[in-house]
This record gives structure tokens, C-alpha cells and sequence, in this order.
């Protein structure tokens, strides 16, 4: 037999408040963590003296 845990109305906005909260955070770390990595890489060609190409998102007049 499964034990079901009754929420009252006030508990239930709470738990559905964490999730969605939750997911937000999830959410904004991911895309952080993109637009991190795109801007590290920009960086790191730039201080090696290269050019970004944005059309082509690549490092150009650097060796790798």
C-alpha cells in the first residue's frame, strides 16, 4: 500500500513554486554557462592576437 501525502492548498503553491523555481535555475545556469563559453573562447583567441569571425564563429590568425 503507497502512503499519499495530502497537501494543503498553501503547501502545494509552495511545492509547485520550488520546482518552477528550480527549473529556472537550471535553466539560467545552462544558458550562462553557453554564453560563458563563448565569450571565454572570443577571449582566449583575441589575447593570442587572433580575429573573431563572427559569421563563421571561428578564431582566425592564430595557430591553435
Amino acid at each position: 500500500m503507497v502512503a499519499v501525502k495530502h497537501l494543503s492548498h498553501v503547501e502545494s503553491e509552495k511545492e509547485t513554486r520550488k520546482v518552477l523555481l528550480a527549473f529556472l535555475g537550471a535553466g539560467a545556469l545552462v544558458a550562462g554557462a553557453l554564453c560563458g563559453s563563448r565569450w571565454l573562447q572570443i577571449d582566449r583567441c583575441l589575447d593570442n592576437g587572433g580575429r573573431w569571425n563572427y559569421e563563421v564563429r571561428r578564431c582566425e590568425g592564430t595557430t591553435p
